[in-house]
């Protein structure tokens, strides 16, 4: 980073999850406020609490990173899912 640094002639600014900041950017980047906008992540800390934490919306999904009770402490707001495809069924049949 130091040598991208110097030959741009500035300095970077690192973002990433859990920051507030990274979930901010994300949201400017949007038509949408913060509350319309869906964090689908298998981290219940760096993706779904960080995500409540920000004002979006937050789903975990039971794979890849997840293990079994790590939605026990999810803020009650949080969905949990078994895949996306779950989340994208319950949205169809939420809309008809």
């Amino acid at each position: 980073i130091h040598a991208i640094e110097w030959a741009a002639g500035t300095r970077a600014i690192v973002l990433g999850k859990p920051s507030l900041e990274f979930f901010a950017q994300v949201v400017a980047s949007t038509p949408f406020a913060a509350g319309r906008c869906l964090m689908i992540g298998d981290d219940a800390v760096s993706d779904v609490k960080a995500a409540i934490d920000a004002g979006l919306q937050a789903c975990l999904v039971k794979t890849g990173k997840y293990q079994p009770g790590d939605e026990t402490d999810l803020p009650v707001q949080a969905r949990v899912i078994e895949n996306v495809t779950e989340l994208f069924a319950k949205q169809v049949i939420a809309s008809v």
